[in-house]
């Protein structure tokens, strides 16, 4: 049986706690897991963000306060539970460990975990009775929102003890997470795993710049620009051999997902370059796309070095209908 506490502090940070199932593995040299969402809305399209005027992130964030959950990959996080990989340890913030907000202990938390967080919430504007207060922020550049995945690393490397996390990241998250790494990075990262990511940037006539352009138009729009000075910086770089660099494109079009090209996707030095024959969306979903969830499970139990192939297997799955960007 899976027990749950909930722990809700609105002055910093967040968690969403759930005791480990008895069942979960115990691998003392598991490395934690963190997911992280892609571009979203800035207007929700559901009834309760349309009542209250709320983005997407804003909308899954109120739920979170007022019901108690935060559902952003959590039937992702769920299937990994279920298969004995992860313990699903929920939604966690990026606050410094210095606000005396985020209480965990230092090796307190088991390894083999897996969260959620976000990128669009800060905590570096206001503070009341030296706390933080977390308040959304969702309009500057790639590189503010890779400062605050530092945050939540650092946290989860001081929870755990852990030196290192593994990272699988949907579309732009995949960029907020290579920019981490560029940015002093390297070595907290052992495997990073994007899905959907416009790692060479959207061109004027993609699904992505349309997305962008319609519905959260802003500095990381213009990040992710094909011809953007943000990605030739990006693109200059290349990791140090001790991250191990994975990407999933969608293929259901032929060459694109409805959003991202599939060669916008490839890194050259990436250890593999997977296809699948999936959309966008759906690249997140397990029960949608199960070969690419299939591709993540083995890559996050692999061990050692993994040595690069030239030649990038093809996956096929059924084709999928959604229209709709992850949220």
């Amino acid at each position: 049986n899976t027990g749950r506490k909930e722990t809700i502090n609105r002055d910093g940070i967040i968690i969403y706690d759930k005791f480990e199932k008895k069942e979960a593995i115990n691998n003392q040299n598991a490395i934690p897991l963190i997911v992280i969402h892609g571009h979203t809305p800035s207007h929700g399209d559901t009834i309760i963000a349309k009542l209250l005027n709320l983005g997407s992130t804003e909308e899954t964030l109120y739920k979170f306060w007022n019901l108690g959950y935060f559902d952003q990959f959590q039937t992702f996080v769920e299937k990994l539970e279920d298969d004995k990989l992860y313990s699903d340890k929920g939604f966690i913030l990026g606050v410094t460990s210095q606000d005396n907000v985020f209480n965990c202990k230092p090796n307190s938390w088991s390894k083999n975990i897996a969260v959620r967080t976000t990128y669009y919430l800060t905590d570096d504007r206001k503070k009341i009775s030296g706390n933080p207060i977390v308040e959304m922020s969702d309009e500057v550049g790639i590189n503010d929102y890779a400062l605050r995945l530092s945050k939540v690393i650092e946290n989860i490397k001081r929870c755990t003890g852990s030196n290192k996390v593994d990272i699988v990241a949907h579309s732009m998250g995949g960029s907020v997470a290579r920019e981490y790494i560029k940015e002093g990075g390297a070595n907290s990262v052992n495997k990073l795993i994007m899905l959907g990511t416009p790692n060479k940037g959207a061109y004027p006539d993609d699904g992505y710049n349309k997305f962008c352009e319609s519905t959260h138009p802003g500095q990381e729009c213009k990040d992710l620009s094909n011809d953007s000075a943000f990605l030739r910086n990006l693109n200059n770089y290349i990791p140090p051999s001790n991250v191990k660099i994975y990407t999933i494109a969608g293929n259901n079009k032929g060459d694109n997902d409805e959003v991202v090209r599939v060669n916008s996707v490839k890194l050259d030095y990436a250890q593999e370059n997977y296809e699948v024959n999936c959309d966008h969306t759906a690249l997140i979903e397990p029960n949608i796309c199960t070969d690419a969830y299939d591709i993540i499970k083995s890559i996050l139990q692999e061990d050692g070095e993994s040595s690069k192939k030239s030649n990038q297997p093809i996956y096929e799955d059924e084709p999928t209908t959604s229209n709709e960007i992850a949220r």
